[in-house]
Protein backbone atom coordinates (compact mmCIF):
# COMPACT_ATOMS: atom_id res chain seq x y z
CA UNK A 1 0.00 0.00 0.00
CA UNK A 2 3.09 2.18 0.08
CA UNK A 3 3.74 1.80 -3.45
CA UNK A 4 -0.72 2.80 -4.39
CA UNK A 5 -1.39 5.39 -6.34
CA UNK A 6 -3.45 8.09 -4.93
CA UNK A 7 -7.27 8.16 -5.91
CA UNK A 8 -10.49 9.57 -5.13
CA UNK A 9 -13.30 7.30 -4.87
CA UNK A 10 -17.23 8.22 -6.59
CA UNK A 11 -18.61 8.88 -3.08
CA UNK A 12 -17.23 12.37 -1.60
CA UNK A 13 -18.42 11.19 1.81
CA UNK A 14 -14.92 9.52 1.60
CA UNK A 15 -12.69 11.27 0.63
CA UNK A 16 -9.13 10.66 -0.84
CA UNK A 17 -7.77 7.08 -0.62
CA UNK A 18 -4.44 5.54 -1.28
CA UNK A 19 -5.28 2.54 -3.64
CA UNK A 20 -3.16 -0.64 -4.78
CA UNK A 21 -4.83 -2.33 -7.87
CA UNK A 22 -4.92 -6.13 -8.18
CA UNK A 23 -3.44 -7.75 -5.33
CA UNK A 24 -4.05 -11.44 -3.87
CA UNK A 25 -3.01 -12.68 -0.27
CA UNK A 26 -3.10 -16.71 0.46
CA UNK A 27 -3.26 -18.09 3.95
CA UNK A 28 -2.03 -21.44 4.57
CA UNK A 29 -4.73 -22.87 6.98
CA UNK A 30 -2.84 -25.45 7.91
CA UNK A 31 -0.03 -23.59 9.86
CA UNK A 32 -2.82 -21.42 11.88
CA UNK A 33 -5.84 -19.38 11.90
CA UNK A 34 -5.55 -15.94 9.79
CA UNK A 35 -6.57 -13.76 13.08
CA UNK A 36 -4.35 -10.11 12.48
CA UNK A 37 -1.46 -10.17 14.62
CA UNK A 38 0.00 -6.68 13.47
CA UNK A 39 -2.45 -5.13 15.83
CA UNK A 40 -5.35 -7.42 18.34
CA UNK A 41 -8.40 -8.44 17.00
CA UNK A 42 -11.94 -9.77 18.45
CA UNK A 43 -11.76 -12.89 18.26
CA UNK A 44 -14.97 -13.43 20.26
CA UNK A 45 -17.18 -11.10 18.85
CA UNK A 46 -16.49 -12.50 15.05
CA UNK A 47 -17.14 -15.88 16.42
CA UNK A 48 -20.19 -15.29 18.05
CA UNK A 49 -21.57 -13.25 14.79
CA UNK A 50 -20.41 -16.59 12.86
CA UNK A 51 -21.73 -18.84 15.11
CA UNK A 52 -25.32 -17.14 14.52
CA UNK A 53 -25.25 -16.57 11.06
CA UNK A 54 -23.72 -20.08 10.77
CA UNK A 55 -27.13 -21.52 12.80
CA UNK A 56 -29.27 -19.97 10.38
CA UNK A 57 -27.85 -20.76 6.95
CA UNK A 58 -26.79 -23.08 4.31
CA UNK A 59 -23.38 -24.08 5.44
CA UNK A 60 -24.20 -27.80 6.58
CA UNK A 61 -26.05 -28.04 3.41
CA UNK A 62 -22.80 -26.88 1.55
CA UNK A 63 -20.77 -29.42 3.63
CA UNK A 64 -22.92 -32.14 3.04
CA UNK A 65 -23.04 -31.26 -0.92
CA UNK A 66 -19.15 -31.32 -0.81
CA UNK A 67 -18.93 -34.63 0.91
CA UNK A 68 -20.66 -36.41 -1.35
CA UNK A 69 -20.35 -34.94 -4.98
CA UNK A 70 -16.47 -33.94 -4.19
CA UNK A 71 -16.77 -30.69 -6.75
CA UNK A 72 -15.73 -27.28 -6.54
CA UNK A 73 -18.47 -24.88 -5.15
CA UNK A 74 -20.08 -21.21 -5.73
CA UNK A 75 -21.49 -20.03 -2.08
CA UNK A 76 -23.28 -17.29 -0.81
CA UNK A 77 -23.40 -16.76 3.40
CA UNK A 78 -25.64 -13.53 3.95
CA UNK A 79 -26.15 -11.79 7.05
CA UNK A 80 -22.48 -11.24 8.05
CA UNK A 81 -21.14 -8.02 8.98
CA UNK A 82 -18.21 -7.65 6.94
CA UNK A 83 -17.74 -6.86 2.90
CA UNK A 84 -19.49 -9.69 1.35
CA UNK A 85 -17.14 -11.24 -1.81
CA UNK A 86 -18.33 -10.93 -5.27
CA UNK A 87 -17.71 -14.48 -5.41
CA UNK A 88 -16.91 -17.19 -2.86
CA UNK A 89 -15.85 -20.36 -3.99
CA UNK A 90 -15.21 -23.51 -2.59
CA UNK A 91 -12.71 -25.78 -4.11
CA UNK A 92 -11.78 -29.41 -3.39
CA UNK A 93 -8.78 -30.96 -3.87
CA UNK A 94 -8.49 -34.82 -2.66
CA UNK A 95 -9.13 -34.10 1.18
CA UNK A 96 -8.59 -30.79 1.48
CA UNK A 97 -11.11 -28.17 1.10
CA UNK A 98 -9.55 -24.70 -0.47
CA UNK A 99 -11.44 -21.08 -0.13
CA UNK A 100 -11.22 -18.62 -2.84
CA UNK A 101 -12.78 -15.33 -2.79
CA UNK A 102 -12.88 -12.11 -4.85
CA UNK A 103 -13.03 -8.92 -3.73
CA UNK A 104 -13.75 -5.82 -6.17
CA UNK A 105 -13.10 -3.45 -3.36
CA UNK A 106 -12.21 -3.63 0.28
CA UNK A 107 -10.79 -0.91 3.17
CA UNK A 108 -7.79 -2.69 4.72
CA UNK A 109 -7.75 -1.22 7.77
CA UNK A 110 -11.31 -1.77 8.14
CA UNK A 111 -12.49 -4.35 6.56
CA UNK A 112 -9.87 -6.58 5.32
CA UNK A 113 -8.75 -8.26 8.66
CA UNK A 114 -12.29 -9.23 9.71
CA UNK A 115 -12.68 -10.67 5.99
CA UNK A 116 -9.78 -12.90 6.46
CA UNK A 117 -10.92 -14.00 10.45
CA UNK A 118 -14.36 -14.63 9.36
CA UNK A 119 -13.61 -16.49 6.23
CA UNK A 120 -11.15 -18.91 8.08
CA UNK A 121 -13.72 -19.72 10.60
CA UNK A 122 -16.09 -20.31 8.08
CA UNK A 123 -13.59 -22.93 6.92
CA UNK A 124 -13.07 -24.75 9.74
CA UNK A 125 -16.77 -25.24 10.01
CA UNK A 126 -17.26 -26.62 6.79
CA UNK A 127 -14.13 -28.79 7.47
CA UNK A 128 -15.53 -30.14 10.66
CA UNK A 129 -18.80 -31.07 8.90
CA UNK A 130 -17.13 -32.30 5.95
CA UNK A 131 -15.96 -36.01 6.69
CA UNK A 132 -12.64 -36.88 6.41
CA UNK A 133 -11.92 -33.02 4.75
CA UNK A 134 -9.84 -30.21 6.38
CA UNK A 135 -9.16 -26.46 5.58
CA UNK A 136 -6.13 -26.03 3.45
CA UNK A 137 -5.64 -21.98 2.23
CA UNK A 138 -7.58 -19.28 1.87
CA UNK A 139 -6.65 -17.28 -0.91
CA UNK A 140 -8.24 -13.49 -1.51
CA UNK A 141 -7.99 -12.14 -5.08
CA UNK A 142 -9.09 -7.79 -4.64
CA UNK A 143 -9.18 -5.83 -7.65
CA UNK A 144 -8.83 -2.48 -5.75
CA UNK A 145 -7.52 -2.44 -1.93
CA UNK A 146 -7.96 1.14 -0.69
CA UNK A 147 -7.01 2.66 2.53
CA UNK A 148 -8.33 6.70 3.56
CA UNK A 149 -5.56 9.20 4.02
CA UNK A 150 -7.19 9.66 7.39
CA UNK A 151 -5.82 6.03 8.39
CA UNK A 152 -2.40 5.99 5.75
CA UNK A 153 0.22 7.05 9.26
CA UNK A 154 -1.76 4.21 10.99
CA UNK A 155 -1.55 1.62 8.58
CA UNK A 156 1.51 2.50 7.61
CA UNK A 157 2.63 1.87 11.15
CA UNK A 158 0.98 -1.37 11.19
CA UNK A 159 2.14 -2.47 7.61
CA UNK A 160 5.65 -2.02 8.53
CA UNK A 161 5.78 -4.59 12.12
CA UNK A 162 6.67 -8.03 11.64
CA UNK A 163 3.67 -10.16 11.54
CA UNK A 164 3.73 -12.59 14.56
CA UNK A 165 3.60 -16.38 14.54
CA UNK A 166 -0.21 -17.58 13.92
CA UNK A 167 -2.71 -18.85 16.69
CA UNK A 168 -4.26 -21.72 16.67
CA UNK A 169 -8.03 -22.35 16.02
CA UNK A 170 -9.49 -25.10 18.56
CA UNK A 171 -12.74 -26.63 18.23
CA UNK A 172 -14.47 -28.88 21.31
CA UNK A 173 -13.56 -32.55 19.94
CA UNK A 174 -16.94 -33.54 21.99
CA UNK A 175 -18.80 -31.92 19.78
CA UNK A 176 -19.98 -33.70 16.13
CA UNK A 177 -20.94 -30.91 14.65
CA UNK A 178 -21.23 -26.82 14.82
CA UNK A 179 -24.92 -27.44 14.99
CA UNK A 180 -24.83 -28.27 18.46
CA UNK A 181 -22.24 -26.02 19.64
CA UNK A 182 -21.94 -22.92 21.92
CA UNK A 183 -19.30 -20.30 21.43
CA UNK A 184 -17.27 -21.24 24.24
CA UNK A 185 -16.54 -24.40 22.49
CA UNK A 186 -14.28 -22.60 19.72
CA UNK A 187 -11.42 -20.76 21.01
CA UNK A 188 -8.16 -19.33 19.79
CA UNK A 189 -4.62 -20.64 21.56
CA UNK A 190 -1.47 -19.40 21.86
CA UNK A 191 -3.00 -15.59 19.98
CA UNK A 192 0.13 -12.83 20.36
CA UNK A 193 0.02 -9.72 19.10
CA UNK A 194 1.34 -6.34 18.54
CA UNK A 195 -0.53 -3.94 21.17
CA UNK A 196 -2.71 -1.22 19.61
CA UNK A 197 -0.97 1.56 18.31
CA UNK A 198 -1.51 5.16 20.10
CA UNK A 199 -2.52 8.33 18.37
CA UNK A 200 -0.54 9.91 20.69
CA UNK A 201 2.18 8.54 20.05
CA UNK A 202 1.83 8.87 16.70
CA UNK A 203 1.72 12.77 16.79
CA UNK A 204 4.33 13.29 18.86
CA UNK A 205 6.71 10.93 16.64
CA UNK A 206 5.36 13.39 13.65
CA UNK A 207 5.56 16.50 15.91
CA UNK A 208 9.46 15.65 16.49
CA UNK A 209 9.97 14.71 13.05
CA UNK A 210 8.86 17.95 12.14
CA UNK A 211 11.42 20.01 14.66
CA UNK A 212 14.27 17.55 13.59
CA UNK A 213 13.23 19.28 10.36
CA UNK A 214 13.69 22.77 11.30
CA UNK A 215 10.32 23.60 11.57
CA UNK A 216 8.77 25.59 14.08
CA UNK A 217 5.49 23.87 15.78
CA UNK A 218 2.97 25.28 18.08
CA UNK A 219 0.69 23.97 20.08
CA UNK A 220 -2.12 26.06 21.18
CA UNK A 221 -5.40 25.11 22.90
CA UNK A 222 -9.35 26.69 22.33
CA UNK A 223 -9.50 28.16 26.27
CA UNK A 224 -13.21 28.69 25.78
CA UNK A 225 -13.57 24.75 25.34
CA UNK A 226 -11.81 24.34 28.41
Amino acid sequence: MTKGSDDQLQNPDLGDVRQLIGSQLRFDLTKGYPLLTTRPQDFEEIRDEVLDIAHKSNISQVAKTIEITKQDHLVEFSGLSVTMPDRCQIVTDQNDLHCVIYLDTVDVVNELPRVLAVYGLIMRLLSRESVGRHEASLVVNIGRAIVMHTDFKLANAWMNRKPLKPCQLKFNPERSSFKDSVPDDLTVEDYIYHDEISIGKEIAGVLSALRRAGATVEITTDETEQ
